[in-house]
């Protein structure tokens, strides 16, 4: 069998529409894990390792009804992850100082287990240097975008 003959699905499904199908279904489900990440990174910070409960859900309303008791659900699920973002933020930022202060390989998982590690027992001694590197950050915005953030920890 030919690469190009997986490609169609017992000749019923087009090759494009097939490909279409593969990009929707790998968006979603890349989606369903940003929302996860957003979720739990800070709540890794916090424990100090990234053997955290995993506790996420999400509501996904696939109706047109605004008015029904799923959209409410899944308005508010929708709601805590945009609240969320600033935190992930935040917690991205500080991992990848730690791993950049510490000099540690960014592309070994065990360097974020490390700075988790750091920043639960150490969170005091970096948090001049992140205000320092938020400044930097910050400062190099334009001044449309620096109405975006908050420079306060």
């Amino acid at each position: 069998m030919m690469f190009e003959d997986c490609l169609v699905y017992k000749s019923k499904i087009p090759r494009n529409v097939l490909i279409d199908y593969l990009k929707t279904i790998t968006s979603f489900h890349l989606a369903l894990y940003i929302h996860k990440v957003i979720y739990l990174l800070p709540k890794m910070i916090e424990a100090g390792t990234k053997d955290v409960v995993d506790d996420w859900s999400i509501v996904i309303d696939a109706t047109d009804d605004f008015e029904s008791k799923v959209s409410s659900i899944a308005i508010a699920e929708a709601e805590k992850t945009y609240n969320s973002l600033y935190k992930y933020v935040k917690a991205t930022f500080k991992i990848n100082s730690i791993i950049q202060k510490l000099k540690l390989d960014e592309s070994n998982s065990d360097s974020i287990e490390r700075a988790l590690e750091v920043l639960k027992n150490e969170l005091n001694q970096y948090e001049t240097k992140f205000e320092a590197y938020w400044d930097v950050v910050y400062n190099e915005q334009d001044e449309d975008d620096k109405d975006s953030y908050s420079p306060k920890w």
